[in-house]
């Protein structure tokens, strides 16, 4: 939602759990590497001046675009810059957690280290363009759950 000349984004919830603990999953993966909320803050920018961030017009989410960011993390560059949350914590990610321990889950230290990445955030951005410019769409899935690219056909 946009409030006057200062961009002020939030999403409301009601009743939809998957969308909470999808929060909690994209607020631990923020906290590993802060190139994850910077990439999506300029490729949000990006695709809603592009015109290809609008949902309600059959276009991407801003959602679905910090999805791609995540995957782009784990599978398109190396060493990844981001886990697997799900296979490493499955206790916290796997969507079963009691919403009355979500809150407290938020501010844990998972004690995730990753192999060291020092790739600029303006190469991670036109890595990000590269990576899915030459993307088989086709054929194949991301499949974020399992830290992976996959073949849709199989």
């Amino acid at each position: 939602m946009l409030v006057n000349e200062h961009e002020l984004e939030f999403d409301l919830n009601v009743n939809n759990t998957a969308g909470i603990h999808n929060t909690l999953l994209l607020a631990h993966y923020a906290k590993i590497d802060d190139r994850l909320p910077a990439l999506a803050r300029v490729l949000k920018r990006w695709g809603r001046r592009a015109e290809i961030i609008d949902s309600q017009s059959g276009y991407l989410n801003s959602y679905t675009i910090v999805l791609m960011i995540v995957h782009f993390l784990q599978c398109g560059v190396s060493p990844p810059i981001l886990p697997n949350l799900n296979a490493l914590r499955p206790d916290l990610f796997d969507g079963n957690l009691e919403l009355w321990k979500l809150e407290e889950s938020y501010d844990l230290d998972l004690g995730i280290k990753m192999e060291t990445n020092t790739t600029p955030i303006g190469d991670l951005l036109i890595g990000f363009f590269r990576y899915y410019g030459f993307f088989c769409y086709q054929r194949d899935g991301v499949y974020i759950r399992m830290g992976c690219l996959g073949d849709k056909l199989a």
